[in-house]
Order: C-alpha cells, then structure tokens, then sequence
C-alpha cells in the first residue's frame, strides 16, 4: 500500500495544479474554475477502494461470499413471509468480463442482489414524515440531504418510498451524472418519500455496508457506463431500473468495507483540505495580480518626471516577477484591461514634442466640423446630458488634450447611397469582442436595409449600446464594406470621424478601456435586461486624444502587446491540457 500513497501524496503539484475554467455545472465548487487534478484524485481514490487496492486485505475477515450466502436466506424468508416482492429484471446487466480483478476474498455482487429495489413504507396518514425533492439531495461523497416534514397522508401516494439506512441514486439527467444520491437518515419517525426521480435500495441485512454501496454508486465507470445505458430523450433521459440493480459491483468482506469506507473519508478529507488550499492560493494570486496592476494607475504628486519616475517603479516590480504574476487567463486578461487603459494614459509609447499638439488637431476638426453644418453636410447636434465635466485622476501626457467623440465625429450618421445598390448588413452576432474591432457580414440590397436599421459606412466607429453586449465590450470599426456602405442592427452608437487624422482603432481602444466600461454602465437607463448606454455618454465622455502619429504608434503597440498575450494565453492553454492529461494518465495507470 507504499505505493497507493506515494501516487497519492507524491503528485500533489499534479493534482493542485491541473485546473481549467468551468464550462458546465456538477460536482464541486461554484466557482468558475474546476480544480480537474483533484476531482481525479477524488475519483481515484474510490476506483482504488473498490479494487481493493487502497487498503492491506486481512487473511482473518470473513470472505463476502458469506454475507451473500447470508443475504440469499434472509431474502428467502422475508419472501416467504410475503414481506418483500420477488424480483425480476428484463435485462440484466452483470458484465459477464468483469472490469477489473479483485482479491481472493471478494465477490462480484449487485445492489439487486443485496438489497431490496424500490421498498414501500407503510405507515398511518396521521404520521409525520421527511419529504425530499431532488434540490435537497447532494452531490457530496457521504450522501448527505436535507428534508421537510409533512403529514404521510400528503405524500404517500405519488411519490418515492424510502426509510432511514435506504440508499438513492438519482436516474434522471444531468443529476445522474452529477452524481446525486443519498444515504437517508435522521427522517422524522424513521420515513419519508420524495422525488420519483430516485432508484432506491434498502440493504436485506445491517451487516451491508450503505456508504460503501454509496461508493460504488459514486464510482467513475458506474457513471460513465451508466450515461451511456440511459434511456429517453434528451433532456429527460433516464438510467433503467435493470441497470441500477444488476450492474457488476465488486463486493469487500463485511469488516474490509469498515474499513475502506474509513480510508476514504480520510483521504477526501485531505482533498478537501487541497481543493481550500488551491482556492484560497487562486484567490490571493488573483488578488496580489489585481493590485500589483492597480499601482500604475495610482496619481503621483509633484511633476510630470515625478510621477513618470513613479510609474517605471511600479512597472519594475511587475516585470520583475512577471513570470510568476502571470500564469492564469484570469491574470493575463487583467494585463489586456491594464495594456488598453495603459494605452489611452500615454504610458506605452513615448511622446515626441516634434508631433503636433492634439489641440491643434482639435481645433483644425472643429472648423472642420463647423463648414460642414454650415454646408448641410453634417447635422448640428446637441445633446441632453454632458460628461465633460466626469472627472480624471491622471494628467495628460505633454502633446495630448482632452476631447470627446462627438467633438470629433458625427454621431449616428446617415447614408445616401443607391437604392439598387449593394451593402454590407451586420446583425449584433456578427460583431465581435476583439479589440481589433473585427465583424462579419452579409450583402443585402440596399433597399431592404436602408430603413429601420443603424448606417454606417467603412471607417465608421460602433459600439454596442444594449446590456450584456455592452458590458461585454462588443465593438467594431468598418471595414471592407460591400460599396463602403452598410446597416445593422439598431442597437449601436455610430461615431464617423471628420478628419482621416483621427485614428478610429485608437478610439476603438478608448471604448473598450475599463474605466470607459464601468462608467457606462454605471450611466445605463432602462429596466433590467433592456438597459442601455445613453447615447450622449458615448458622444460626450471624454477622451485623451494623443496627436495624431502618436494615436498610430498606440495602435501599433497595443498590437504587439495583445498579441504577446495571446500566446501567453496558448502557451498556458497548452501547459494546462498536458497537466489535466497527465493527471487522467497517471489515474489510468494506477488502475490497469
């Protein structure tokens, strides 16, 4: 048995470290991480325990062929007595090749053969009795469930019979393959009834162990093959009776099952205790990572060199132990946030004082801007509300100003293009979350698409405005559009920009930054799943504009440095699978 625990406790990095993100609900924790090395360990442990490969075996225990000989005649007699039905199966399920050898004093048994399947209670309606629907029983390994109590009389009739020391299995899916089931006890007066979503067996005699049949329940290819024998449509598929019953069950002498069912909570126990510890490391990782990041953020007193020389300080400790920082999505996703605010502060590139001021280029637009609604080229806007005023921590770098989209763009344009004439139709799906501002697209005629939809043409800036799209950063800049032209859906804020100086995939960084994003949604108006950014926060909260070679020279880096992220995120999605592999290899190998 050296060996079951140097497996067990000499790969605990393996099993600590195998984790991916949750992508379904079942057994473990809520959180959205799955711990995959130790619900390995965890499913390990009981294959090994009904192998009996986790415990020394005893020369002096009593064969399991005894307890079934010992069953069969108290089945006789409670038959006899017309106490218990006669069963019969239709199919059965015993694996004429069983799975796996066991030692000499085990026996190859069913829960049909120990027990009785589906028992009836009787009792007088008047009675108090536990009432358990499928929510109050548990995915845990010990079989734990809640209960309500309630006249018999109410719920003898339609519902699952069970009694205290009656072992459950839910049949139905996805609780089958989350593995609920349950050992009753504490039932008030002794009984209860419940969920007809249950199999229930009732062990003929004490000396059956109910936690170890539990296991056996709990076991990995009683699940797996039981998945694959389910019966129904989807949605409403059921694990048979017959196999529930007769399905192969390595039976242990009545004191070995004493004892493995010790063994086993002991060894949950130290899973538990790893699953808190890795949780709790996941946690203070993910907070040092958070507030580490936080730091370049903070406003420096005194000059512009002062709070430079402050900022390189922070950065320094960051890079100084970057490889350790950075080494789960969650942390790498927080450095893409960091790198777009980063981006719009003039903290990645450095400034040029030979570039032309931002305010120049402001001022140039504005004119601009001003022709054009005196031509009637553009609509004079205004607007209801102004966040000019939002205020900002952090000074702009030498060169930039403060700006806004609206002083920069016209908002919601309209287009004028040919009725017969072919364009580019972009639904909300076809829009995308990258930072690049990517979109799909359909060809449309123009005609049928010209009215009832947002315009937008190739250049044009767009922002989701509607909740979750928002709050999931669903933005694009137009591009390649069929005759430069499209509609879409009208749940977005266009900005087209007056003057080619102004960088929209700089804006577009703008935008997704996340102070721009928990601002807006903090600003949304409407009742819950139909809240929207108002479009006078789009137009007018306000943007750092760098001069215009400086607005490229971002885009640039943000390029690069997303793209360093991404293969972050590919190198730890590849050292992630071989962690998870490794730890269903070493299980595999520990069981053949």
């Amino acid at each position: 048995m050296s060996d079951i625990n140097k497996l067990i406790t000499g790969n605990l990095e393996i099993w600590c470290s195998a984790i991916q993100n949750k992508k379904t609900t079942g057994r473990g924790s809520s959180k959205k991480i799955k711990l995959v090395g130790i619900d390995n360990l965890r499913d390990l442990i009981i294959e090994l325990a009904l192998q009996g490969k986790l415990i020394k075996q005893d020369a002096n225990d009593t064969p399991a062929s005894h307890l079934i000989d010992e069953i069969k005649v108290k089945r006789a007699e409670l038959t006899k007595k017309k106490l218990i039905k006669r069963q019969s199966t239709k199919v059965n399920y015993e694996l004429l090749e069983k799975p796996y050898a066991i030692p000499s004093n085990w026996e190859w048994s069913s829960i049909g053969e120990l027990c009785e399947i589906t028992p009836k209670n009787e009792l007088s309606d008047d009675v108090e009795a536990s009432f358990i629907p499928m929510p109050m029983i548990s995915t845990s390994y010990s079989g734990e469930h809640d209960q309500e109590v309630k006249k018999w009389g109410e719920i003898k009739k339609g519902f699952t019979h069970f009694a205290d020391g009656d072992i459950a299995l839910a049949k139905i899916t996805p609780c089958f393959e989350n593995s609920k089931a349950a050992i009753f006890k504490g039932l008030k007066n002794g009984v209860g009834s419940g969920t007809t979503e249950l199999h229930v067996a009732r062990p003929l005699v004490e000396k059956v162990n109910a936690r170890y049949l539990l296991l056996f329940l709990k076991s990995p290819l009683f699940l797996s093959v039981g998945e694959s024998k389910m019966t129904g449509s989807a949605g409403q598929k059921r694990v048979p009776k017959d196999f529930f019953t007769t399905y192969s069950l390595p039976l242990a002498p009545v004191e070995e099952q004493s004892r493995i069912v010790s063994k086993v909570d002991e060894l949950m126990v130290l899973c538990d205790q790893l699953e808190q510890q890795t949780e709790a490391s996941i946690d203070a990782h993910k907070l040092l990572v958070e507030e580490l990041l936080s730091t370049l953020f903070l406003p420096a007193e005194g000059s512009n060199s002062e709070s430079a020389q402050a900022f390189e300080q922070n950065w320094a400790r960051i890079a100084e132990h970057f490889d350790l920082l950075f080494t789960t999505e969650h942390s790498i996703e927080q450095l893409k946030q960091t790198t777009l605010q980063l981006a719009v502060m003039g903290k990645l590139v450095p400034q040029n004082t030979e570039h032309v001021p931002a305010s120049v280029l402001i001022k140039e637009v504005t004119e601009t801007k001003q022709r054009l609604i005196k031509e009637k080229l553009v609509k004079k806007q205004s607007f209801k509300t102004n966040f000019a005023k939002e205020k900002h921590s952090a000074p702009l770098p030498l060169n930039w100003e403060w700006s806004s989209i609206s002083e920069l763009a016209e908002i919601n344009p309209r287009n004028a293009a040919k009725g017969d004439s072919l364009a580019s139709f972009i639904p909300m799906p076809l829009i995308s979350k990258s930072y690049k501002g990517e979109h799909g697209q359909e060809t449309r005629a123009w005609n049928e698409i010209k009215k009832g939809y947002t315009h937008f043409s190739d250049g044009d800036l767009a922002l989701a405005k509607i909740t979750p799209c928002f709050e999931n950063s669903k933005a694009a800049v137009f591009s390649n559009l069929e005759n430069g032209v499209g509609a879409g859906t009208t749940e977005l804020h266009v900005a087209r920009f007056l003057d080619a100086r102004i960088n929209p995939l700089y804006a577009l960084l703008f935008i997704k930054t996340p102070l721009f994003l928990e601002t807006g949604k903090r600003h949304m108006t409407g009742s819950a799943g139909q809240k929207r950014v108002p479009k006078d926060f789009f137009a007018t909260y306000p943007m750092p504009l760098p001069p215009a070679e400086e607005q490229a020279l971002i885009v640039e880096k943000v390029d690069s440095l997303m793209s360093m992220c991404e293969q972050m995120k590919d190198f730890l999605s590849a050292a992630t699978k071989l962690k998870v592999d490794l730890s269903e290899a070493i299980v595999a190998s520990a069981l053949n």
